[in-house]
């Protein structure tokens, strides 16, 4: 390419380049007969972009910023130009695309973004299944339940089980409380290793804990699957040693993928056990999560937090949104608040608040709830009263009324909120009351509530300017790590998603975080180093590139 005279600067040529190149594709075709076409297009766009999410960041990029902004553009393109074939990201299920996705410029791209803070990731599945079955496959501790029939693992863990659930006994526990129903892992996996591979068995156990995502029949039967590929991986991330190495774990992968706090949805009520069948109580077992998080090699140390913003990485925190299921009782959900509020006073700095989860459309509404969840005897004065983050609007179901509830029981962020592109009259209250909605796409069609990813209604919250973050939800369960499966899908299928997007997506994490002020500050300055280091990256790789040519 020749070089364009007058401009000195890399950054300088890439932005000339661009707009040379817009300005020609705008005026292909058009006559002075279609000016008042233009006038009135170009009006359109500028009234709808006043609006849009990110306007302000778009508006003030930054020459360095708009230079990337081109690079981003150009690699977006190259896979929407994909649209013909077959696999068509935006359209093909999340299984059909999840490995070919990773080996684009774009996933590379997207994968060393600076993202800010992850907010909605559940405990148990924050990475891939294979992680548990490595941990699992050879420890001569682990038991699997062959029932035909549902059953309760033994006393006093009481949990719930299915074919395939997999729970780790010592030996005399093993021998004295199982029943013939539970076999030993590695027994079993070398009887199968005679006539076949011990691959295709570890293949078999991860596909029993993982959903295919291939596009449901129904969001019922999604949910059917879902829930028992829950219930089998109960015993995995609730066996004391390996819900610690997990956590710890996903500290490390998070910020890998350009996290630096992490806020994790968990249900531990009687769910984390000790090898000899000791279940631990919520307290405990808060505890023992807040232990593993403290020393974590992942974790910047508090009196070191300063630095750790002058140079970015590590993880400055994570804090826990204690659930219960939308199945529980009224006296079961008000003695929760109570063991809540009590651990917010007691852990400030590592319980952010509580939620409820499970199906939407087959649970209890919030409404149900609401003599416990609005009269719970805190104000708004009080420090220790739990923060809510409701699960809200998981359904394409207009008359699901989850939100409306939400909003009016104060939450601080809505989870899903998928229904909200039906409700327009919420979005200026939403926007009001400054309420964050945290959208989750692979979830939301691997669950069945869109199967064209340029439907989903993240591209209405888009154009509605809503508050939004994106997270993964189940990624484990789902078969992925990380979020950049979900960045890549957007950027793929929603329109004008753009280095601006990218940019407020991560500041939005930080703001409506549950960190306290002095945190949120030392983030936002440890981001703003990752997201320059990260825009100066690209340009140097961008000059490299160019003079291979």
């Amino acid at each position: 390419m020749a070089r364009i005279s007058g401009c000195k600067t890399y950054t300088e040529r890439a932005i000339l380049f661009v707009a040379i190149i817009f300005a020609q594709i705008k005026n292909v075709g058009s006559t002075e007969n279609h000016s008042a076409f233009w006038r009135w297009h170009d009006s359109f766009l500028g009234a709808e972009g006043a609006d849009r999410f990110a306007a302000i960041s778009r508006a003030n990029l930054s020459p360095d910023e708009l230079a990337v902004q081109n690079i981003l553009s150009g690699l977006i393109e190259t896979e929407r130009l994909k649209r013909n074939a077959e696999s068509y990201t935006p359209y093909a299920s999340f299984e059909s695309t999840r490995e070919t996705m990773k080996n684009t410029s774009l996933f590379k791209f997207l994968n060393h973004v600076p993202k800010g803070a992850v907010l909605h990731v559940h405990g148990g599945s924050t990475l891939d299944m294979n992680w548990f079955v490595d941990m699992a496959k050879s420890d001569k501790h682990a038991y699997i339940y062959r029932g035909s029939k549902a059953g309760q693992s033994p006393e006093p863990l009481n949990a719930p089980v299915i074919n395939g659930s997999i729970f780790f006994f010592n030996d005399s526990f093993a021998r004295s409380g199982l029943g013939g129903d539970w076999v030993q892992l590695i027994a079993e996996r070398a009887e199968y290793l005679r006539n076949n591979s011990t691959q295709l068995y570890d293949d078999a156990l991860y596909q029993s804990l993982t959903l295919s995502g291939k596009n449901p029949v129904s969001v019922d039967d999604a949910w059917i699957e879902f829930n028992d590929c829950f219930t089998r991986s109960l015993g995995l991330h609730g066996y004391r040693p390996l819900f610690e190495k997990h956590l710890q774990a996903s500290m490390g992968a998070y910020a890998d993928n350009g996290y630096l706090w992490m806020e994790l949805r968990v249900v531990y009520s009687n769910l984390v056990y000790a090898l000899d069948g000791t279940a631990y109580s919520t307290e405990e077992a808060v505890s023992i999560a807040i232990d593993a998080v403290k020393s974590s090699e992942t974790l910047v140390n508090p009196a070191a937090r300063q630095k750790a913003s002058e140079r970015g990485g590590g993880m400055l925190g994570v804090k826990f949104i204690l659930c219960d299921v939308k199945s529980k009782s009224l006296s079961e959900v008000r003695s929760s608040l109570e063991l809540v509020g009590g651990l917010v006073g007691e852990y400030p700095d590592f319980v952010a608040g509580y939620d409820l989860v499970g199906q939407e459309d087959a649970g209890h509404p919030l409404s149900y709830f609401v003599d416990v969840l609005d009269n719970d005897g805190f104000d708004d004065n009080n420090d220790t009263a739990p923060a809510y983050f409701f699960h809200a609007g998981e359904s394409f179901n207009a008359t699901n009324y989850n939100v409306e509830d939400a909003l009016a029981l104060g939450a601080k962020r809505i989870g899903h909120g998928y229904n909200l592109r039906t409700k327009p009259t919420l979005w200026a209250q939403i926007k009001k009351r400054d309420v964050c909605v945290e959208v989750c796409p692979i979830s939301n069609q691997v669950l069945g509530l869109v199967k064209d990813m340029r439907n989903h209604a993240g591209v209405t919250m888009m154009e509605a300017g809503l508050p939004m973050i994106i997270s993964p939800d189940d990624p484990g369960i789902y078969r992925y790590n990380g979020t950049t499966p979900d960045f890549y899908l957007i950027a793929v299928s929603w329109p004008d998603f753009d280095l601006a997007s990218l940019k407020q997506l991560a500041l939005n994490s930080i703001q409506y975080s549950n960190m306290d002020q002095q945190t949120k500050i030392i983030a936002l300055q440890t981001w703003n180093h990752q997201w320059n280091y990260f825009i100066q990256s690209q340009l140097d790789n961008a000059r490299f590139q160019s003079l291979r040519v």
